[in-house]
């Protein structure tokens, strides 16, 4: 490995967890004799501030952290000649659960770097970049409070699941492409370039990275009784 490694990581996700990651991952690089380069964020869009300055390089860059580290690197190096990897440290990690990548830290390392980088596909929302999942009615509003709400962690994600579920209503969508049409009610509207949302919540199980398509998945709401189904649906895929 002759080039540079560089971390990006947001102290705060995982709980600390993308922290203790980062000191594992540096002292493992040291040991091995190989560069490594650790920066640590402080704000929001610091990842994406970080990575603008590595994009035109031929290193390797990994963001550590959950989805939202992953999206404000990838934003940095959209376009340019650096690598993305991704070592997960979120509450869900969705795009790297539907990669396969490892949870463990070095597991994580190992399995990118042992595999050839690839061009992946990534989405727009007017103005706003998108690499796994753009949700709009109960799973935007679920994702929003669990990005404002300070807590985190897979049980404050069901928390938030289930308050939401009796405070969310179905709307009006009119959606239209190249080969269908929808104009009715949803509770779900997923704009889906990975599967899953995270913690294996497949909301789009045939989704594909790089397959230059976008899946858009349009849910109804459930009734009370049919909420434990639907809730196997998606943790099977």
């Amino acid at each position: 490995m002759g080039r540079t490694i560089h971390l990006i990581l947001n102290p705060k996700a995982g709980s600390g967890k993308s922290a203790r990651a980062g000191t594992l991952l540096y002292r493992h690089f040291q040991k091995m004799g190989t560069s490594i380069v650790l920066h640590s964020t402080s704000y929001a869009g610091h990842a994406t501030a970080i990575a603008l300055t590595l994009r035109n390089s031929s290193e390797q860059v990994f963001a550590v952290g959950g989805d939202g580290t992953v999206l404000e690197v990838a934003a940095g190096l959209l376009g340019g000649n650096a690598v993305l990897g991704i070592i997960p440290c979120g509450s869900g990690n969705g795009l790297a659960r539907h990669l396969g990548i490892p949870m463990d830290p070095i597991g994580a390392l190992n399995f990118q770097l042992e595999r050839p980088a690839y061009l992946a596909d990534v989405m727009y929302a007017s103005d706003r970049l998108f690499v796994n999942i753009a949700g709009i009615g109960f799973d935007g509003s679920v994702a929003a409070a669990f990005n404002t709400g300070g807590k985190r962690g897979l049980l404050n994600y069901i928390r938030l699941i289930v308050s939401g579920y009796f405070k969310s209503n179905e709307f009006t969508c009119k959606l239209s492409g190249p080969d269908f049409k929808y104009d009715g009610p949803a509770f779900i509207v997923a704009f889906a370039n990975g599967s899953q949302y995270g913690n294996n919540a497949r909301i789009a199980s045939g989704a594909r990275e790089d397959d230059g398509k976008m899946e858009v998945v349009i849910v109804r709401k459930p009734a009370l009784w049919q909420v434990l189904r639907f809730t196997w649906q998606v943790m099977t895929g």
